[in-house]
C-alpha cells in the first residue's frame, strides 16, 4: 500500500481503496481489467510531475476508451462506473464522487 501512496499520492490511495471495496479485487486486476481505473491512475501520476507527464504522453494516443480527464483538483475516492464517452473538464471534483457513463462536465 505504501508503494501506491508513493506513486499516486494520498488521493490515488483513496481512489484505489474505494475501487477495491466496490469491485472486490486487488490492484493488478483493477489495472488490467478496468480501463477507467487505469486512466484515473495515469491522471493522478501525471499531476505529480511534469517529467512524468511527458514520459506518459504516448499513452494519450492509445486511449481508445473515450474517457478524458483534464480536471487538476480531484479529491480522493473518485469512482468511474463504465466511463464510456465521458469528458471531465472542471475546476474541482469533491471527495468520493461517483461518475457514470456518457457524462460531460
Amino acid at each position: 500500500m505504501n508503494l501506491i501512496k508513493l506513486i499516486g499520492g494520498g488521493n490515488f490511495y483513496e481512489d484505489y481503496s474505494r475501487w477495491k471495496s466496490l469491485r472486490k479485487c486487488g490492484f493488478l486486476r483493477l489495472f488490467l481489467f478496468y480501463p477507467e481505473f487505469r486512466i484515473l491512475m495515469l491522471h493522478r501520476i501525471r499531476c505529480r510531475s511534469r517529467i512524468i507527464r511527458l514520459l506518459l504522453k504516448p499513452f494519450d494516443i492509445v486511449n481508445t476508451h473515450s474517457l478524458f480527464i483534464t480536471c487538476q483538483d480531484i479529491e480522493g475516492g473518485l469512482f468511474l462506473e463504465h466511463a464510456f464517452a465521458t469528458i471531465i473538464s472542471c475546476r474541482h471534483i469533491g471527495k468520493n464522487c461517483w461518475i457514470n457513463q456518457q457524462v460531460t462536465m
